[in-house]
């Protein structure tokens, strides 16, 4: 049986279902915007706060100006970096990124290490404010930058390749893992190998694990071609936890596996492995 309290929710979700059928609809006609149904899964709160939000967005879309960063920063002066002593750069870059967010724009880096405070006062007072955007006036919404989508980081491109290769490798996953291998001049330990060939030797090395253990890399060195940066040499350490066939109480057992890839620029943008060393 249903108590009262049962049929108060049930008429609020009747309502708030009807509503949000007539959001779509007004939605659909003015946006053209079609719903695939997966999100009537969620609440009809959920969904009618959603819908609210699609509305907002798409009203503010239709209104965005094209401005310069600058200008919705209200064009502050920053004092040039030739200006600064070394030792007021973080003072002022903390200054800056703070300007940024009461604008609502946030700004990150990802290899920290690789960018200087002066690159990074730099990229914020005098490239990035010169920067275009479709500038729309949301409450709650955020606009983001990273770094490295204007400076592209040749270690960020070579972690992602062996990153994006790892849960392949542990699933015996070959058709994944020929993504992210060139094509020709495949080399395993130092020998020639066909593609079948090098992905049954990388497989051998994970041969004794059960299928998609979990594993952490730990990057432990970079070496780039200084003239072309086409080629790269990365060592790393893949940090296996497997559960042994011992009882619980023995714990699990880590394995480590220290791999060194050679890779190469890539026609489809970052790298290709082209060869492994186990060391």
């Amino acid at each position: 049986m249903h108590s009262k309290n049962d049929y108060s929710e049930d008429a609020k979700n009747y309502f708030l279902n009807e509503e949000n059928k007539k959001k779509k609809k007004e939605l659909k006609e003015k946006f053209g915007m079609e719903f695939l149904g997966g999100e009537d899964n969620a609440p009809p709160e959920i969904i009618n706060k959603f819908l609210d939000n699609v509305k907002d967005f798409e009203e503010a879309w239709e209104k965005a100006e094209s401005k310069k960063i600058i200008e919705i920063l209200g064009f502050p002066r920053f004092r040039k970096a030739a200006e600064l002593m070394p030792g007021e750069l973080a003072t002022e870059i903390a200054e800056v990124l703070a300007k940024y967010a009461d604008h609502n724009i946030n700004i990150d880096v990802i290899e920290k290490d690789d960018v200087s405070d002066e690159m990074l006062y730099k990229f914020l007072t005098e490239e990035l404010p010169e920067e275009e955007t479709d500038f729309m006036q949301i409450e709650g919404m955020t606009t983001n930058y990273i770094y490295e989508e204007f400076h592209p980081s040749n270690k960020l491109d070579a972690k992602d390749t062996i990153e994006w290769l790892a849960p392949h490798l542990f699933n015996k996953d070959k058709e994944g893992i020929k993504t992210y291998l060139s094509k020709r001049d495949l080399t395993f330990n130092g020998n020639r190998k066909s593609q079948p060939e090098f992905i049954d030797e990388l497989l051998q090395l994970v041969s004794g694990f059960g299928k998609g253990v979990k594993s952490k890399i730990m990057f432990k060195s970079f070496e780039f071609e200084l003239q072309s940066v086409s080629d790269a040499k990365v060592e790393v350490d893949f940090l296996i936890n497997s559960k042994n066939r011992q009882p619980v109480k023995q714990g699990s057992k880590q394995n480590v596996l220290n791999l060194v890839f050679d890779l190469v620029k890539s026609e489809y943008g970052g790298f290709a492995i082209k060869g492994c060393t186990v060391k």
